[in-house]
């Protein structure tokens, strides 16, 4: 990745049963390195009803299955990844984009 990792964490996937929906009690993925940014205007334009300061640009450069909803954790700090994680694979690099929106 040409982005310098800003938090290290641990996804918990959103498992949904019937009409409940919960987190997993363990994470999923431990010790995550990843660049978490402000989101972009691009961004910020795709997500009209939320507040720009939530919304987060999510990159990774390790192989990672994330999905709608998943939650990633890094100390006290709570985001939850929104649309489709976008995955760059090619002869030149690898890398993973999400949107986080971070939980108060």
């Amino acid at each position: 990745m040409y982005l310098l990792p800003t938090h290290v964490v641990d996804v918990y996937r959103l498992t949904k049963t019937g009409s409940t929906e919960s987190y997993s009690a363990t994470p999923t993925i431990t010790g995550l390195d990843c660049a978490i940014l402000p989101a972009s205007t691009e961004i910020i334009a795709i997500y009209p009803g939320e507040n720009a300061f939530a919304l987060h640009d999510i990159f990774f450069d390790e192989p990672a299955d994330l999905k709608t909803g998943d939650k990633l954790t890094s100390g006290a700090s709570e985001w939850i990844i929104r649309g489709v994680p976008q995955v760059f694979d090619n002869d030149y690099g690898y890398a993973v984009h999400c949107v986080g929106e971070k939980l108060a």
